[in-house]
């Protein structure tokens, strides 16, 4: 009898399993929402971070740290690509800065600002 009758539509289990597949769907999407705004929370705290140190640094704040950069300078007229003799090397002029740090933190996260003066 029923065998030959032709009903349209959905069945049951072809919804439930619609359903379900929906669900995981969303679900998924929902986790990566979730995961990006909370990636986008931190970008955003690094870049305050980021712009307070800066400020810091321009401020002269910070404490030293010990290290120095030191930069010489060619003498003019010579030529950048001949090998010099180191004797002459050490005659340049020199400018000697000192290291500095600055740190800016929020929320368990720190961000490091390293300045030459």
């Amino acid at each position: 009898m029923g065998m030959g009758r032709k009903t349209e539509g959905f069945s049951l289990i072809e919804t439930v399993v619609a359903m379900s597949l929906l669900a995981v769907i969303v679900t998924a999407l929902l986790a990566a929402a979730s995961g990006s705004r909370n990636q986008l929370r931190i970008l955003q705290q690094m870049e305050q971070l980021s712009d307070q140190g800066a400020e810091m640094a321009q401020e002269g704040m910070g404490e030293p740290t010990g290290r120095e950069l030191r930069i010489r300078f060619r003498e003019e007229g010579e030529e950048s690509g001949t090998e010099q003799e180191p004797e002459s090397r050490e005659n340049w002029p020199e400018e000697v800065l000192q290291e500095y740090e600055v740190r800016a933190e929020k929320e368990n996260r720190a961000f490091v600002v390293w300045y030459y003066q």
